[in-house]
Formats: C-alpha cells, structure tokens, sequence
C-alpha cells in the first residue's frame, strides 16, 4: 500500500512533520517563512492563501497556527490583540476541504483540546504542553506527566541547545551561532512540536485512513 499524503501547514522546521513521517505519511510542508531545514518536501505559501483544490490532493493535514496570539508570555506581556487569530480561520479552511485533521497549539488556545500531550508522557525529559483538535476520535492510555526529573533549557548551568535538541528529540534543527541569553535555542528548537506527540496521533490517523477506506488520495 503506497504512503498517504499528509499537508503539514504553518510546519516550520518539521517536529510536527517528522511524527507524521515516523506514522507512514508522505508529508509536505507549507510555510510563508522560508524553512531551509524542513526534512520533507517544501512549499513556501501563506497558508491562509491555499486553494482548497491544492488541499483536497491530500489525505489528512496537521495545522499548526503561530501560537503567539495565546501563549502566556504574550498574555503576560498584554500584547496578544497584536497577533493574528488564525485557528478559527485555518479549521474553516480544512473544513471546507473535507479532510480528515489535526490543529495543534499551545494550551488554552481556541483549538479545541481533544488531546494535551506532555513530553514527559512519552519519556522525554522535556515539559512541553500542546493540545491537539482531532476531526477523528483519538484515545490515549498514555501515564500522566511526570515533571520530577525534566531537561529545562531556561533555567540552570550548563542548559544547551544541543541538550534540548535531544530532549525532545528534534536533532536536525540546528542551533543558534554563538552565544546567547537563551544559550543558543532558537525559535525553530523552542517550538517544535516533538515528534513523538504526532507520531502517537498520526499512528491513529492512519487507522482511521484505513477504516474509512480514505487512502485513495
């Protein structure tokens, strides 16, 4: 059976992307920004732009918005009205396409939380909260968090970029040159998705391909 194609939208550098591949999915990637290090095929595109015929070439599609517009330092720092709200806008979009989905983003954003994963449910010493809206039923019997023995890349002596690239296992995002405040995690490495979290909902997704007789695309 040949490998259904999954669009990864907003995929920056690829965590997302990588689970998906890892779950038996040809993925291609759609961004605005250029993403030199994407793993898989890439198309620099406003996602908000697509054409629902270039959508409906694929199987499924995993979203992931910018998060800026709910995370809490934007909160924080009361600036999140600057920021697009694109969740609404981009679930419309694969709506109207008809494709199985998965719209990620961090917690308390407007997805709706069919799922929140931690990395430290997946042995990962990394916490890291994302929830995931499913247009297809998901299950999970994974353990609870477990933050007692975690990699934190903000705080502490000797936290490197290259030890968060291991922690959550995302070792083809590179690392910033030179030193930094953040010692050399960059956006690219402190937002990927870990690849584990999509690997565990693309094995569902494929699952529900096959039950839904949906491999054709």
């Amino acid at each position: 059976m040949s490998r259904p194609k999954l669009v990864d939208l907003y995929c920056a550098a690829g965590g997302a992307g990588m689970g998906y591949h890892l779950a038996g999915f040809d993925v291609v990637g759609v961004d605005m920004h250029p993403q030199p290090h994407y793993p898989f095929e890439f198309i620099q595109a406003d996602v908000m732009g697509l054409d629902v015929a270039f959508l409906r070439q694929f199987a499924a599609a995993h979203a992931s918005p910018p998060c800026q517009r709910y995370s809490a330092a934007s909160n924080f720092h009361g600036n999140s009205e600057s920021h697009p709200d694109l969740v609404g806008p981009t679930r419309a979009m694969l709506q109207a396409a008809g494709l199985h989905y998965v719209i990620e983003n961090v917690v308390g954003a407007p997805n709706r939380p069919d799922i929140t994963l931690c990395g430290t449910m997946f042995g990962l010493r990394i916490i890291k909260h994302r929830q995931f809206e499913c247009s297809f039923p998901v299950f999970s019997l994974l353990p609870a968090c477990d933050h007692s023995d975690v990699y934190d890349p903000w705080h502490g002596a000797g936290r490197t970029a290259k030890e968060f690239r291991a922690a959550q296992e995302t070792p083809w995002i590179p690392m910033a040159g030179g030193a930094s405040r953040k010692k050399g995690v960059t956006g690219d490495l402190f937002n990927a998705i870990p690849p584990a979290f999509t690997k565990f909902i693309g094995d569902q997704l494929m699952a529900r391909l096959v039950q839904t007789g949906s491999l054709a695309a």
